[in-house]
């Protein structure tokens, strides 16, 4: 239960607990009460389990259970008996938890139209099969280099994007859809320190083989510096190589996004073979300044020839900034807008 669930349901047993003392002194002056409530009888024992028990469940077990006759007539019955106050307990309780549930900051996101594409990346055979053989072609362009290159003076380094490159985060993506939430820091943080993202296929087995070979692997990501050792655990644990702070390198400009300034740092310092990501904003600056769908496919046609040789592209159909070019950069759309957004794109004879 989080803090506004908490604090909803304590205003209400708060505004309750003066109607609670009431009862208990009428009840004591009542000239039928003959003695006291036993615990197992009232009010009292519900109270003591509601810990126990979620508010609809609450309101249900008292409503049909067996209880005293009510006060007689007189001056008890000129006051709500406990078991309307157990009703209307129980009925609060469960409003308060609904309307908190619901709240215009948690808005549920309809997140159906992105179920196919974890699909995809979750079963589908094409999936592996493309992440094959990107890294198959990886190793092909790094064996090349090594053969031609032979006397350059800097040591060789291959520059890897994290997210849907080496690390699969489709789990993430799929509890999203089934919680109705859209992709949020919190969320994301809480996953990344959790280190449970697997390992895309063939990506361990090809930088560990890169670092066997002397080359040096830079892993170029957005995860944020609060995101860093949970990061650098998940991918040790998967077996990936010379995993440090020299070489995980994270966003820590928070007024930009960009990775140009860290692939220029590695740059200066090192041959770099092979660039590899899922998007094309892993690759060059000509890309990140490419804001809308036009604009980044004139890019990709200008920079073709990279493309395979340099540039080496993992298949993510679930999320990237090609999503955010079909929305025009506009992160304050709301859901409606941009399912709206998703249809103007489509192309139909």
């Amino acid at each position: 239960m989080n803090n506004c669930i908490r604090r909803k349901v304590c205003s209400t047993l708060a505004g309750l607990m003066p109607c609670a003392e009431n009862l208990s002194v009428l009840r004591a002056k009542s000239p039928s009460s003959k003695r006291p409530l036993p615990l197992g009888e009232g009010w009292g024992e519900g109270l003591a389990n509601t810990a126990r028990y979620p508010a609809p469940f609450f309101f249900s077990f008292y409503a049909s259970r067996p209880h005293p006759s009510p006060l007689p007539e007189g001056e008890g019955n000129k006051k709500p008996t406990y078991r309307q106050f157990l009703g209307a307990l129980g009925v609060m309780l469960t409003l308060a938890l609904t309307a908190t549930a619901q709240t215009p900051n948690q808005k549920q996101a309809d997140k159906e139209y992105e179920v196919g594409a974890v699909l995809w990346q979750q079963s589908s055979g094409e999936h592996r099969a493309l992440a094959y053989q990107a890294f198959a072609l990886a190793k092909l362009m790094l064996d090349r280099d090594l053969r031609i290159n032979r006397r350059g003076k800097l040591r060789r380094a291959v520059v890897v994007d994290v997210d849907e490159t080496i690390l699969d985060n489709s789990a993430h993506e799929a509890w999203l859809i089934k919680n109705h939430r859209s992709y949020n820091p919190q969320d994301w943080t809480e996953w990344c320190n959790r280190a449970q993202a697997g390992a895309v296929p063939g990506a361990v087995e090809f930088l560990r083989y890169a670092n066997s070979r002397g080359v040096r692997v830079f892993y170029i990501t957005n995860r944020k510096e609060v995101e860093k050792d949970g990061t650098a655990r998940n991918l040790k644990q998967l077996g990936f190589p010379e995993v440090n702070d020299e070489t995980l390198l994270v966003r820590t400009d928070k007024d930009s996004s960009s990775k140009e300034p860290r692939r220029l740092a590695v740059g200066a310092k090192y041959h770099v073979v092979l660039l590899m990501g899922d998007d094309l904003n892993d690759f060059a600056e000509v890309f990140e300044q490419s804001k809308t769908a036009v604009n980044r496919i004139e890019a990709v046609e200008r920079n073709r020839d990279q493309f395979g040789a340099h540039f080496i592209v993992l298949p993510n159909p679930m999320y990237g900034h090609w999503e955010d070019a079909i929305y025009g950069s506009n992160s304050k759309l709301t859901e409606e807008e941009k399912a709206a957004k998703r249809r103007e794109q489509l192309k139909a004879n």
